[in-house]
């Protein structure tokens, strides 16, 4: 419960104290809006438009029949995989290419402000001139630009781009995901191509293996066809491969021939391909040729007659040329022909053979040969229909995925979002005013609350004394405790003569109170002049000593013009004749007065450390049962310093809202010093203008009011 009343207390101190800084909550609050709403009107507007892409769980060309379904779990790793494709910088950098990015003034290349400055003054700059750098800033700028992401659980991707204009933005969006989709395509191509190449080289090597299969088996009959023949007794035998040897002896001539014909008819060696030939129609165009090209060099170049020959001579080359390759279509005819015809002789004579009474081992060898051609004809046509298959593919391959609908230009931008930017400037300034009054209350500003000087200073809090204004006639506010008994004001120092009476004496005699403030205007001399007040009416021998030598004020409070001060009685003491002068008496209460008026002539800490000073004070504590010294400010002298010694007790005031926390804290320090630390202090907070926490005693008060 007692917790509870506690937080209770320290919650009602903060909001105390925020209401007391409103204005500079309010400033801030407003000044970090207004810089949102300068943001908002300052900041370029971004757009963002989004395509839709499916992408098919499995592989597929036009070739393939019914679409190929996965599980989700092949699913989700391919839609992971395509996002990562789609953000590789080969996909983003094909899309800059494809959207001339480089040369955009939002996404390509900039300069520094550094290397602007390079330049102006001549000097060559790092990247400035380097394509690869400047692709590298484009890519940067891209890469933030455009994001791809799954949508939900679905086989969709959202492919995303933003840019400062709408158009652009549903532009880039789109052809991205065009770029995506054709480099996908171009993979799979690829990837038919490139297998299509490795099988070409096993190919090539089957192709081998079979024409030497087959050759094995010609070299064996040819080897053996005479031995076979007479084994067999089949004579037919050796005929066929006269005539097979015949061919190839004239397939092997035409196909020199036509080699031969081919090679002239290309270099346009036109004596050589009529002497290959031995055609008569050639030879007789070769032999005009060379007329016509003997009367051309022997023309005069600037001769009419030589552009007749010029153009004589080019159509006999064009009817050459005809003639060649008319004559070298023949020649491979017949090759091809007696090929075919080699080919038929040659599979006759394996039948024949076969037909034949062979004997085992002849069998054997023949059915072993043969053997070993069967399967590298099957292994040359199963990988040449593979190459054949993986061909077609290639040329009829589809993308594994589509847009399924293309971006739109977007009609609102994305950002700056305006009440996300308001609200969290609005929040932001509210939490940045709230740390602004916290840092100025604790920190900077004076103590706005008895809690806040409680937190400040490590001592205890004796009372705190409202704000009080002067009423008519009044010539200090210790006149309230006079003119108000039954005020606040007056109840505040019975509650500090309270807290006074509960510290221990340290010396026998009058109890010596010290009344000090860290600087000037704290109210200390009001203080010190309502608490003698205070203990006189209580009927307390009271003695007030003004012994701030420097700027003494106590008369003035009282309404007194002394004739004699401390300050004098301490410089003149032997001259003086009875110390009576010294003390007067205050005309509106009991209280004995020793009262200051002057300037030092010399320096105060000599007075004050004086054996005059110090049998003033010995002979009040016999005559007095409590001493009140008004004292200087801690900080700007010293003297509160030299006083500490004679002292029983301490009130540090502080004056509300107005002395600097760090002020208030070094006095304190420097009086703890001058006390060796064993001085008791304790602290009021004056003036309290908040008057919060003292209104709802008002009414308390009135009650006990005379009349």
């Amino acid at each position: 419960m007692a917790g509870s009343r506690g937080e209770l207390i320290e919650l009602r101190a903060l909001v105390d104290l925020f209401l007391g800084q409103v204005r500079l909550i309010a400033g801030v609050t407003a000044l970090i809006f207004g810089l949102g709403v300068g943001y908002l009107l300052l900041a370029t507007p971004i757009y963002r438009a989004t395509a839709l892409v499916m992408v098919e769980p499995g592989q597929k060309s036009l070739l393939d029949g019914a679409e190929a379904r996965g599980d989700s779990a092949s699913d989700y790793a391919r839609l992971e995989s395509e996002v990562a494709i789609l953000h590789s910088d080969k996909v983003l950098l094909a899309t800059i290419r494809e959207a001339g990015l480089m040369s955009d003034p939002e996404f390509g290349p900039r300069l520094s402000l550094i290397a602007k400055l390079r330049l102006a003054f001549g000097v060559q700059g790092q990247g400035v001139d380097d394509p690869v750098a400047l692709t590298a800033q484009t890519l940067e700028r891209f890469t933030k630009a455009v994001s791809g992401k799954r949508r939900g659980q679905t086989l969709i991707l959202e492919v995303s781009a933003e840019s400062q204009q709408a158009e652009k933005a549903a532009w880039l969006a789109n052809t991205l995901s065009q770029t995506y989709i054709a480099l996908q395509l171009d993979a799979k191509v690829a990837r038919a191509l490139g297998a299509r190449d490795l099988l070409q080289a096993q190919l090539d090597r089957a192709q081998q293996a079979l024409a030497g299969s087959e050759a094995a088996i010609d070299a064996y009959l040819q080897r053996e066809i005479a031995e076979i023949a007479t084994e067999t007794g089949n004579m037919a035998l050796m005929d066929l491969a006269d005539r097979l040897a015949a061919s190839e002896a004239q397939r092997a001539t035409h196909e020199l021939a036509y080699q031969r014909a081919d090679t002239a008819t290309s270099v346009q060696d036109w004596a050589q391909l009529s002497a290959q030939l031995g055609d008569e129609g050639v030879a007789s165009l070769a032999a005009q040729r060379a007329a016509v090209q003997a009367r051309l060099e022997a023309a005069p170049d600037a001769d009419q007659g030589s552009v007749v020959l010029r153009q004589e001579l080019a159509a006999l080359d064009r009817h050459l040329a005809q003639q060649g390759a008319s004559a070298v279509t023949d020649l491979q005819t017949q090759v091809a022909r007696l090929a075919a015809q080699s080919r038929d002789l040659r599979e006759e004579l394996r039948r024949e053979v076969l037909r034949s009474g062979l004997s085992p081992e002849t069998l054997s060898a023949i059915y072993g040969l043969q053997q070993d051609a069967e399967i590298a004809q099957r292994q040359y046509a199963a990988l040449l229909a593979r190459m054949r298959d993986l061909e077609a593919q290639a040329v009829v391959q589809v993308a594994d995925s589509r847009i399924v609908s293309e971006a739109l230009t977007p009609q609102d931008p994305v950002a700056p979002n305006v009440p996300l930017v308001l609200a969290a400037a609005l929040i932001v300034g509210f939490g940045m005013g709230l740390a602004a009054a916290l840092a100025r209350s604790y920190f900077v500003a004076g103590i706005d609350s008895s809690q806040q000087l409680a937190e400040v200073l490590p001592v205890p809090l004796a009372a705190t004394i409202p704000w009080v204004d002067l009423g008519s006639g009044q010539r200090s506010v210790a006149d309230m405790v006079l003119d108000a008994p039954f005020s606040a004001y007056t109840e505040a120092f019975r509650r500090l003569r309270l807290s006074l009476e509960q510290v221990p004496h340290r010396r026998s005699g009058a109890m010596v109170i010290l009344v000090c403030s860290a600087v000037p205007g704290e109210g200390k001399s009001a203080v010190a002049l309502a608490l003698a007040r205070s203990y006189a009416l209580g009927g307390k021998r009271t003695l007030l000593i003004d012994a701030d030598l420097r700027r003494p004020t106590l008369a003035r409070h009282m309404g007194l013009t002394p004739e004699l001060g401390l300050l004098d009685y301490i410089e003149n003491a032997q001259a003086l004749t009875g110390g009576e002068e010294l003390c007067r008496k205050d005309p509106r209460s009991p209280v004995v007065a020793i009262l200051g008026q002057g300037r030092p002539e010399q320096p105060t800490d000599q007075l004050l450390h004086s054996e005059i000073f110090d049998e003033v004070l010995d002979t009040a504590r016999e005559a007095f049962d409590v001493i009140v010294m008004d004292t200087a400010p801690l900080l700007p002298v010293v003297d509160t310093q030299y006083l500490a010694g004679h002292a029983d007790a301490a009130i540090m005031a502080v004056r509300h809202a107005a002395t600097a926390q760090a002020e208030t804290r070094e006095a304190l320090r420097l009086l703890t010093e001058a006390g060796d630390g064993a001085l008791p202090v304790l602290s009021v907070l004056s003036m309290d203008r908040s008057n919060r926490r003292l209104s709802r005693y008002r009414g308390y008060y009135a009650e006990y009011a005379p009349g």
